[in-house]
């Protein structure tokens, strides 16, 4: 990640040499990790294991209220001109996730392979630092790795049938308001 950088909301450049191990993380916080202390007491308070490397400082803060939130790569053999890689525009209305908007739980990615900006790629969650939350999409019903229409066809006949594994609302019925929560709630896309 030499050169690689976080810009808009929060601004940091990761310094020459930092690499990210397969199935392993990095933090990157808003003081310098090389403060024993205060490193010893951000772990302590969120929970984060050791092999897991603090980098920082970084400048800027996330607001609660909606952000935006960009990677970009250096172009090789290019000063100062940077590639966008991935980015989101984050907020704390709907489609998004409500929890994380002052509810004590914190935005998870849950979809690496999809846009950032896809509210689908995000779920509110407790907060786990520096360790991967990625799993099955709940939107990818017939489980192929991609969300599309085929997993609305899909929800859409099992409604149709009554299947109650359908039954996405909880109220022990299975009909047009499951097809609407799986829609608005599960791949979180506004209607209206």
């Amino acid at each position: 990640l030499s050169g690689w950088r976080l810009d808009r909301a929060v601004e940091f450049t990761f310094p020459q040499g930092t690499t990210v191990g397969a199935n392993s993380g990095l933090v990157i916080v808003p003081f310098d990790p090389a403060n024993g202390e205060t490193a010893a007491a951000f772990r302590n308070t969120y929970g984060i294991a050791e092999n897991v490397s603090l980098i920082g400082p970084f400048g800027g803060v996330l607001d609660n209220g909606g952000e935006n939130l960009e990677l970009q790569r250096p172009v090789a053999d290019v000063n100062n001109e940077f590639i966008l890689v991935d980015r989101v525009r984050y907020d704390d209305d709907s489609p998004w996730p409500a929890d994380a908007d002052g509810q004590g739980s914190s935005l998870h990615r849950i979809m690496p392979d999809a846009y950032g900006d896809f509210v689908g790629s995000w779920t509110a969650a407790n907060a786990n630092p520096g360790q991967a939350s990625f799993g099955a999409n709940p939107a990818d019903v017939n489980e192929d790795g991609v969300v599309d229409i085929a997993d609305i066809d899909l929800v859409s006949a099992g409604v149709q049938a009554q299947d109650a594994q359908f039954d996405f609302d909880g109220n022990g019925q299975v009909n047009s308001d499951d097809l609407l929560d799986f829609v608005t709630t599960i791949m979180r896309v506004p209607v209206g």
